[in-house]
């Protein structure tokens, strides 16, 4: 946001001077450090404590969290702010010691499972949003069916992968909006690789059956945070808790700080994979090991992702991009990789990278 007005003070309503309330930015240097002032003073109150209330309330703040927080930051600083290869260390070390909890936090062998109605805060949950029935639910749940999911009666006249109706897939396709937000189908095709279990958990593909039998990827939805079905409900409800970190994005972020500080972050990026691909499939494919994947032609014209070869940051930023799909980081990392990783894709004045 680059400079932004800061008002600490409390303010009781009965004594605002409504005609007086605009107040001048203060600099992004000035806002910088009120943000690594409150992340010290949550560091201090937390001291050695990674633990939760229990373990079942991974939606309270935490120590875990401000480590995490404390990464992206200081990295942010490194990288925008001339703080350099200092704050890219301070940021290392920070998600390194969340990495090291190691019987608190940690990937699950299956990723559809991490985001799953009926496995809230599981191990891999550092901090989340908290959704329930009759409570807070995602996006106010009619605006998010309307904007992500398809219309019900339309999307049961296609066919999934198999040449099979998708009606068939049962309780996991009965969902129901508008999709004012639709995926953009190169999206399917050229930013994972086909044995990538990400891919399908990800995004529900929709086939449009020709008149020869042939099959053609017609459109997709998200297949991450599906919900749960109600009873007596013939449609899905949004009410999967949102994570805003897990141990997956703690990998990445370190692999991130490394790739700041020119080291190998060949350990991280294939602890992601592994899990992504299964352990037998991506021990016995070295193709798709980092820094392996570099496949002519899925990276060929490929506007979404880079080869392995492309250099660390691209191989960051491509894992990223396939881990968190859905999960409202795309934009933060290209801004935290550096301003030339959002304008290469785009004609837009950088002076659009602020807001607003």
């Amino acid at each position: 946001y680059g400079d932004v007005v800061i008002w600490t003070d409390f303010s009781e309503g009965s004594s605002l001077d409504l005609g007086n309330l605009a107040r001048p930015a203060s600099s992004a240097a000035d806002v910088m450090k009120l943000i690594v002032d409150d992340l010290q003073a949550s560091e201090t109150a937390f001291g050695d404590n990674y633990g939760f209330r229990n373990d079942s309330q991974r939606y309270f703040w935490s120590k875990a969290a401000t480590m995490m927080l404390k990464g992206e930051v200081y990295m942010w600083r490194g990288k925008h702010m001339g703080g350099g290869n200092e704050d890219y260390t301070t940021a290392k070390n920070a998600l390194q010691e969340v990495r090291n909890q190691t019987d608190k936090f940690g990937l699950l062998e299956d990723f559809s499972e991490v985001f799953s109605y009926d496995n809230k805060n599981n191990k891999e949950i550092i901090f989340a949003i908290r959704n329930a029935r009759d409570e807070y639910n995602m996006w106010g749940d009619v605006t998010y069916n309307n904007n992500m999911f398809p219309q019900q009666n339309i999307l049961f006249g296609y066919m999934d992968e198999n040449g099979n109706p998708i009606s068939s897939l049962g309780d996991k396709v009965k969902v129901n909006g508008t999709i004012r937000y639709p995926v953009n189908k190169d999206v399917y095709t050229k930013c994972f690789n086909d044995n990538d279990t990400r891919k399908r958990s990800t995004l529900q593909a929709a086939y449009e059956k020709k008149e020869d039998g042939t099959l053609s990827l017609y459109g997709l939805y998200p297949a991450k945070f599906l919900g749960t079905l109600l009873d007596g409900a013939d449609t899905r409800s949004p009410l999967d808790d949102y994570p805003v970190y897990r141990y997956a994005d703690c990998l990445l972020l370190l692999a991130q700080a490394k790739a700041f500080l020119g080291e190998d972050p060949v350990e991280e990026i294939n602890a992601v994979r592994k899990r992504a691909y299964g352990e037998d499939y991506f021990n016995a494919h070295p193709e798709v090991q980092y820094p392996n994947d570099n496949d002519a032609a899925l990276y060929a014209d490929n506007k979404s992702v880079k080869p392995d070869n492309a250099g660390a940051m691209e191989a960051v930023l491509k894992e990223r991009m396939r881990e968190f799909m859905v999960e409202g980081k795309r934009w933060y990392d290209l801004r935290l990789a550096g301003d030339e990783y959002v304008l290469e894709h785009t004609t837009a004045e950088a002076t659009r990278l602020l807001w607003p």
